[in-house]
């Protein structure tokens, strides 16, 4: 788990970055929101 931190931990946070970080969440919010995803789907997933 040590190893995984140190490779998510940026030497300087770009902005760059943290805008596409940013819209690809909101898209995925966004998409999972309007998504007709079945209960049974969900749990096996």
């Amino acid at each position: 788990m040590g190893t995984l931190l140190y490779w998510l931990d940026p030497w300087e946070l770009s902005p760059t970055v943290v805008i596409c970080v940013l819209v690809a969440a909101i898209l995925f919010a966004w998409g999972a929101r309007h998504a007709r995803v079945s209960i049974a789907r969900r749990i096996s997933s």
